[in-house]
């Protein structure tokens, strides 16, 4: 298996859009649902403006597309993201309020079934790392509580930190200076 790891194009719109598609929660089996899953439904326009403007890595095995990571900074016109706008104001980091760090927000990771328990989140997540090292101290995401593969994969990362939690989400920040 020839597995490759880079910085997303414009032409990988499509299909970053129908793996999230594939793996959204209301569109995957309950005998699926504990391999993980994706909540939020990002439009093709929104996924190529991540592209664009921020920082979103995949994974190719040739020429097919198996893995992707998006994130972005919070956008304060987007009612997607407001409540990660929220959480932020609630959490503290080493005594700080995350509002006074550099932060980037992870928006969506996804993994091809056939291609999960193979290393490839873990492949794009660090590799998302160093492309957001340059120019933030902290990334910043939530997972929802009934996905437990998504819980245990985040806080397996030694520069990782729950920083709060609510009824529905655990809120996480990764701390870009620490090691993976």
């Amino acid at each position: 298996m020839n597995i490759t790891i880079r910085k997303a194009e414009l032409r990988d719109v499509d299909y970053v859009f129908q793996l999230q598609q594939t793996n959204l929660l209301q569109n995957i089996s309950s005998e699926n649902f504990g391999k993980g899953f994706v909540r939020v439904n990002l439009s093709k326009e929104k996924i190529e403006t991540i592209i664009l403007n921020n920082l979103a890595v995949v994974a190719l095995e040739e020429n097919l597309l198996i893995g992707y990571y998006l994130m972005s900074g919070i956008d304060e016109s987007d009612p997607a993201t407001e409540y990660l706008r929220l959480a932020m104001k609630k959490c503290v980091y080493n005594d700080k309020s995350l509002n006074t760090y550099k932060v980037l927000t992870g928006n969506q990771a996804c993994v091809s079934n056939e291609y999960r328990s193979l290393g490839i989140g873990k492949k794009l997540f660090i590799e998302i790392c160093k492309l957001a090292q340059k120019r933030y101290k902290l990334l910043f995401g939530s997972i929802t509580k009934s996905n437990n593969v998504g819980y245990s994969y985040n806080t397996s990362f030694k520069n990782s930190t729950i920083v709060w939690e609510d009824d529905e989400r655990w809120y996480i920040v990764f701390d870009l200076d620490k090691d993976f």
